[in-house]
């Protein structure tokens, strides 16, 4: 029976260890191996545990797709993805995705990054760009991967658009770029990064010079010889030596002229300044120049001076008190933005963080709360007004009719977007992404553009699946998603938290896991889907808890104002008593007088 697929079968026991181990990432060979151990006598074979894997991947997918099924574990562990599809067949064309944790490695570490493409090395044939972080340590990370129709231009462009974006500010693109010698790949980084140094990988270098050498040189005695020639030239850390070391490697190979020309043309002439180490060694310490130059701030006290000439009242007191802040924070409340809410919900307040004050603010704030740089706030815009259109009808109803549902869209439009959505054909066709050129544009728009809620944040709410939990000093309030059910653990849905200060900013906030929420705003509950009901049962806790902390919010306030009231009625008290002795002395006075 050895060999007979009856005899290899796999009882229910092995099946449910199988799936287990798949779940925690065992490899195939170490299941069957510990499968083996536990029992001498199995004589299941590799094949049949990689059939089982596949069933057990195909029960959880159900009817999905694979692609679908991608999608959805995406959504599910918060990656920060994007998709491109074909217009006509709505196939997914490119696919770019990254860990939140990756996105807050590459704003820390972000002087050298490596991009690398492999090639078939999934079902697809589909080439992957992996993008690699390197650390103070130098230790390596994953910043971002990319599935790409092909390796062009234009699709490479896209990819490394999508990159940037996830920077926090635009001074901290990287300063290194190393890749191998792709001519698109090394064409879109010079596009999109032009302030990058490009350099080329020796690894990759190496490997292909060592093949066109034994491809080329006949005489296998002389590969080490060659080799070693080829590598004095890239060792060559004088420019001056340089020529003199390209000649003695033609002297060494002067027998194969096929080879040198190869060498020659391919390597040393376009691109020597690229991995020579007489021109590479000033980089090598480029991020200890970065951070032990002389530091000056005479530039940005003068751009803040200039601004704050321009600005209105209310941005002047914007700037000044964040100015206040850093001058004197020995006198200013770490908690000052949220200090207007009840006490004991201070300490469920992780972080406030602030963002430009451009008009954008509140867009900067989902979209940092999404784990993107605020600098992609033109997607945010972009994506709810997909949302608008999609969805009109809705819309119309929950916003009482059309002329409030009109001015929410054209909110969402800035300078120069109405003209990059026009130009959208124009744009498939470079695959550039439109939205991206507008933060470069460093654009302030006027209230009719600022983020009104809670009418938008219902478009939010249902654009990205999570709850907006507003906070501010006149209305806090909770906005769940219109069209989607709640998940069996509500705490590990996402929330988006946003809170409105001064008057004219929003400022991220962070909370902690299992915090209170406001109460749910009142729009929701008679315009929501009857299977998203139960999203009030699901945060009754977090619900109460507000309330018990408002409860007692309202009791010290009353107190404090009684405090007051006492207060007053005191000082009336006293200034009365205090004028009826000055009436009694100026009787006296004026009675010895006429005495």
């Amino acid at each position: 029976m050895v060999g007979h697929p009856y005899a290899g079968r796999l009882s229910l026991e092995k099946k449910v260890m199988v799936e287990d181990m798949t779940k925690t990432s065992v490899k195939t060979r170490n299941i069957l191996l510990t499968m083996k151990e536990i029992n001498e006598k199995n004589v299941t074979t590799i094949k049949r545990v990689y059939n089982a894997m596949c069933v057990h991947r195909r029960s959880q997918r159900g009817h999905r797709t694979k692609m679908q099924q991608f999608m959805l574990l995406l959504e599910r562990d918060m990656y920060v993805h994007w998709c491109r599809c074909e217009e006509v067949s709505n196939v997914v064309q490119d696919i770019f995705w990254t860990h939140p944790d990756s996105v807050k490695l590459v704003n820390s570490f972000n002087i050298v990054m490596l991009m690398d493409s492999t090639y078939k090395t999934n079902k697809y044939k589909m080439p992957l760009l992996e993008v690699v972080g390197i650390t103070s340590t130098g230790l390596i990370f994953s910043v971002a991967f990319c599935l790409l129709a092909a390796e062009k231009e234009n699709i490479f462009l896209w990819a490394l658009d999508r990159l940037k974006g996830l920077f926090l500010r635009i001074d901290s693109y990287p300063r290194v770029v190393v890749c191998d010698r792709d001519i698109a790949l090394m064409n879109a980084v010079r596009i999109v990064f032009p302030k990058a140094y490009n350099l080329l990988c020796r690894f990759h270098i190496d490997k292909n010079v060592k093949a066109k050498c034994k491809m080329l040189v006949h005489l296998r005695e002389a590969w080490d010889q060659v080799m070693q020639a080829w590598g004095f030239v890239v060792d060559c850390d004088i420019v001056e030596a340089f020529e003199d070391r390209v000649n003695a490697l033609q002297v060494v190979c002067s027998p194969w002229p096929i080879f040198v020309d190869y060498v020659m043309d391919t390597w040393l002439r376009p691109h020597k300044e690229k991995f020579v180490k007489a021109w590479i060694d000033k980089f090598e310490d480029i991020a200890g120049e970065q951070y032990s130059s002389e530091l000056s701030i005479d530039k940005e006290f003068e751009v803040i001076a200039k601004r704050f000439k321009e600005l209105d009242v209310a941005g002047k007191v914007n700037i000044k008190t964040k100015l206040q802040e850093m001058a004197f924070p020995e006198k200013i409340s770490i908690n000052a933005p949220h200090a207007k809410f009840p006490i004991g919900y201070h300490p469920y307040i992780l972080d406030v963080v602030d963002v430009k004050a451009d008009g954008h603010c509140g867009y900067r704030v989902v979209v940092a709360e999404l784990g993107m740089g605020e600098e992609s706030w033109a997607v945010v815009r972009m994506n709810l007004l997909k949302e608008l259109s999609e969805w009109r009808q809705e819309y119309v109803e929950l916003f009482s009719g059309d002329e409030r549902y009109e001015y929410l869209k054209k909110s969402l439009l800035v300078d120069h977007m109405s003209m990059v959505r026009m130009t959208k054909t124009l744009s498939f066709v470079l695959c550039i992404s439109p939205f991206n050129f507008v933060p470069q544009l460093n654009l302030q728009v006027g209230t009719d553009k600022w983020m009104t809620i809670p009418d938008m944040g219902y478009v939010i709410t249902n654009q990205y699946n999570a709850i907006l939990v507003s906070l501010s000093m006149i209305q806090s309030l909770t906005i769940f998603p219109l069209r989607t059910q709640p998940p069996s653990n509500f705490t590990q849905h996402r929330i988006i938290t946003i809170e409105h200060v001064h008057g004219n900013q929003f400022v991220q906030v962070k909370l902690k896991v299992g915090c209170p929420i406001p109460p749910t705003d009142i729009l929701w509950a008679s315009h929501c889907y009857p299977t998203t009901q139960s999203w009030i049962s699901k945060c009754k806790t977090a619900k109460d808890m507000w309330d018990t902390l408002k409860v007692a919010h309202g009791h010290n306030e009353s107190k404090e104002a009684m405090t007051k009231s006492q207060a007053r009625r005191k000082r009336r008290q006293n200034k009365k008593s205090l004028n009826l002795c000055f009436m009694a002395r100026k009787e006296d006075d004026s009675s010895s007088v006429s005495s």
